[in-house]
């Protein structure tokens, strides 16, 4: 609250702090909770072969594809229909790194 000097008390400050903070773990609290929720699947062998037939030239010539690519190759294979278009493309990339992990060795 204002007092007569039309300054804030401290009452109002704690209390503005303390409504902060419930807020901030709240947030906090709802991230841990999605992050746990989320399951992560294993990719099938059908669905590893789609990736390959339709994007192995990506992973020979080392390069991510684009939203556009991923998003033809999800229609084109009925395998990846339970995928989104950022699972496929971020297993595309995983395959490209443990490729060039492999030729460091």
């Amino acid at each position: 609250m204002h007092d007569e000097h039309g300054d804030v008390s401290e009452t109002d400050s704690e209390t503005d702090t303390t409504e902060l903070r419930y807020k901030v773990q709240a947030r906090r609290k709802r991230k841990v909770e999605t992050k746990e929720a989320r399951k992560r699947r294993q990719w099938s062998t059908e669905e590893q072969a789609a990736v390959q037939r339709q994007l192995g030239k990506f992973i020979r010539l080392m390069k991510c594809p684009n939203q556009r690519q991923c998003s033809e190759a999800k229609s084109n294979e009925p395998a990846l229909a339970s995928r989104t278009w950022q699972h496929v493309k971020f297993h595309v990339k995983n395959k490209i790194d443990a490729a060039k992990r492999m030729k460091n060795l």
